[in-house]
């Protein structure tokens, strides 16, 4: 425990954020655990063959990115040993390493509702209920992480069931049963007197990049995001039957200057349109919409749209 509070010590010397903090002391247990497990002697300084052997051993499990990130905390290991005396020259370099592959953009950033759940659970059980809850609210209430970070007790409304959202996107987001559950399970088990609803190991509020790596370490792969936890929720909604509208304004997307027009809307013609074909007034097509004569639709704006198809149906009755 001595040599975590050493490690971490220097690599707040060294100015590094708090989430690659969090992640090198993470890989630090990880790999000292497999050493004793696997080489089964007690450790004393890194080797370059254990090293390799023990990427070797992980490698099936993490993506290329990953192994890189592994390689940089051995460095900073092996850095911070000789700065204790306790190795005398750098054993691990950027030889380690594995040359990226141009990664596949994927356009549709969307996993079905089991990867999700099966992934959540495993945060759940491995990583405990407080950071399950906090990715839980993003997957399944739609909030950025930054507004996870700044949540309060009394942003919560269990009677009224749902979530107040205050600052830039100000809004009431639903709190489904599963988000309803898992919140009242953490402030029952973990939640203590804060002014934030969720603290860190420090005593601090959370932060986004604290967010995205817990999702990380947790998630192997690269292209499981925040974002994808924001789709995954975007469409739950869609399938819910929610507008485009209603979701944008679920998740805090600006409506004010977007249009919500469908494509076989926008293909439609506006009473001026149809007036022009039958060479009558805009009016007259109102009045002929009034009546039920054609038939017309609305947009979210309220103006008429009024199908293609109505021009054959009032030409053949004319």
């Amino acid at each position: 425990m001595n040599d975590f509070y050493k490690y971490n010590n220097y690599l707040l010397k060294q100015n590094m954020k708090d989430s690659s903090i969090y992640l090198y002391i993470y890989y630090l247990r990880k790999f000292l655990k497999w050493y004793e497990e696997v080489i089964k002697i007690p450790f004393k300084t890194l080797e370059k063959n254990i090293v390799k052997k023990y990427i070797k051993n992980i490698s099936s499990n993490i993506s290329e990115s990953y192994i890189n990130n592994y390689i940089n905390f051995f460095k900073s290991y092996n850095n911070f040993l000789i700065s204790e005396g306790i190795q005398k020259e750098m054993v691990i370099d950027n030889s380690l390493k594995v040359k990226m592959s141009k990664a596949k953009v994927n356009k549709n950033n969307y996993v079905n509702e089991k990867y999700i759940e099966n992934l959540l659970q495993k945060i759940c059980s491995i990583d405990g209920i407080k950071n399950y809850t906090m990715l839980n609210l993003i997957a399944y209430s739609g909030l950025r992480a930054a507004e996870v970070t700044e949540l309060t007790l009394e942003d919560l409304d269990f009677d009224e069931r749902v979530i107040n959202i205050t600052g830039s996107y100000t809004r009431k987001v639903p709190m489904n049963s599963n988000v309803e559950s898992c919140l009242k399970l953490y402030l029952k088990e973990i939640y203590t007197m804060e002014d934030y609803l969720f603290i860190n190991e420090r005593g601090t509020k959370y932060t986004d990049t604290g967010l995205r790596w817990i999702l990380r370490k947790n998630c192997p792969d690269d292209n499981i995001t925040i974002t994808t936890l924001r789709d995954f929720y975007k469409l739950k909604l869609k399938e819910q039957g929610y507008t485009l509208k209603e979701i944008d304004e679920l998740l805090g997307y600006t409506t004010k200057h977007k249009s919500y027009l469908d494509k076989s809307l926008k293909e439609m013609l506006t009473p001026s349109e149809f007036a022009k074909i039958f060479n009558v007034a805009p009016i007259t097509v109102i009045k002929w919409c009034n009546k039920g004569l054609i038939k017309a639709y609305r947009t979210d704006k309220g103006f008429r749209k009024i199908p293609p198809s109505e021009v054959k149906k009032l030409q053949a009755v004319r």
